[in-house]
């Protein structure tokens, strides 16, 4: 079907009205996530005679509250995500610190316990070396 130009004043408000409500409802369906307060808001705005440019002014600023309501949507979920990850990275972390820790631990008692045994054993290795150099001397003594 061909476009025919209205002839009337009255038949181009209704020619606009219908081209602005096919403009909204294009606009509805493209965007199903918009809260309910701004679809009634667009449905007045079709009901009521508004200029052109009032009508988009009112779509901008629909347009820009939904684009505000999907950022902090998006911004909330984005931090929630990002707080989930970085729990699972903190107690990762935490465990393997836990494990470095017990493992240097232990390093550090089995290396007191060298610590202790080695002396002992120095301590007893110079006790009979003692011993043994007493002994050569008194055999030495005795046998001259």
């Amino acid at each position: 079907m061909p476009y025919r130009r209205p002839d009337s004043v009255s038949q181009r408000r209704r020619h606009r009205a219908q081209h602005q409500n096919d403009y909204l409802e294009q606009q509805m369906k493209a965007t199903p996530v918009i809260p309910h307060k701004l679809a009634q808001q667009q449905r007045q705005a079709r009901c009521c005679s508004l200029t052109h440019e009032e009508v988009v002014r009112l779509l901008e600023q629909t347009h820009s509250e939904e684009l505000m309501a999907a950022k902090a949507g998006h911004e909330k979920e984005s931090n929630e995500a990002t707080s989930a990850v970085k729990e699972e990275e903190c107690d990762k972390l935490k465990s393997e610190v836990e494990v470095e820790t017990q493992k240097y631990v232990t390093a550090m008692q089995d290396s007191d316990g060298f610590l202790r045994a080695g002396r002992h054993l120095q301590g007893r290795h110079d006790r009979l070396k003692t011993k043994a150099d007493d002994l050569a001397r008194g055999l030495n003594f005795k046998g001259r």
